[in-house]
């Protein structure tokens, strides 16, 4: 019977599944720990057994390192800051919870560090994009609460509703351009073939 590796062989596996940016398969991500930290990698069914152990647990893995893992993340945060929740016992949670024990503990912190600076700054900006919507939002409701009472009124705040909303647009666009917050990087799940998508889900 094969001898159960320790938790921090598992946790220098799962670091570089996660974040290398390239997000490489549970094998790679394997022998790519193993090298690093100089241990010999699990086969393929003791990798597919800890995942289930650990999406049992209610701790599946994730990926975190890829710009589309980022964006994703920063929704989410920036859900919560659109309803006035505090983010900073979010922020503590990950750092604790994915801290690992693999030997390279300083690392691991660096990155998961550099991760939730990149999701939080985002955040600010995708919760900012958010609120400014409410601003021609309010000049349009205004202007047709004042429609009958004061045609030109009316006319003039729907107006400004429209060039806010182009004004907005423009550099909004522009914002998200430059985060790259709507980039999946060169990943177009709609030209796999079948066989591909099947590797992907399998960790291939």
């Amino acid at each position: 019977m094969a001898a159960r590796l320790p938790d921090s062989v598992w946790a220098s596996i799962r670091t570089v599944w996660e974040y290398d940016p390239d997000e490489p398969s549970y094998t790679v991500a394997a022998e790519r720990a193993g090298q690093k930290h100089g241990f010999s990698p699990p086969k393929n069914g003791s990798i597919s057994k800890h995942l289930k152990s650990d999406a049992k647990k209610g701790d599946p893995w994730e990926r975190r390192g890829s710009l589309s893992g980022i964006n994703s993340a920063a929704h989410r945060k920036a859900d919560h800051t659109s309803t006035n929740s505090s983010t900073e016992n979010d922020n503590n949670q990950d750092v604790t919870a994915e801290d690992g024990n693999d030997g390279n503990g300083s690392s691991t912190k660096k990155e998961q560090a550099a991760r939730i600076e990149s999701e939080n700054l985002r955040a600010d900006l995708i919760s900012r994009h958010r609120q400014e919507w409410n601003v021609s939002r309010v000049l349009l409701n205004e202007a047709i609460a004042d429609r009958k009472g004061n045609t030109k009124e009316a006319f003039e705040k729907a107006k400004l509703a429209k060039i806010s909303t182009e004004i907005i647009k423009i550099r909004q666009d522009g914002e998200r351009k430059a985060w790259g917050l709507d980039d999946l990087g060169n990943f177009d799940p709609t030209k796999l073939s079948d066989d591909q998508l099947d590797k992907i889900i399998a960790g291939g």
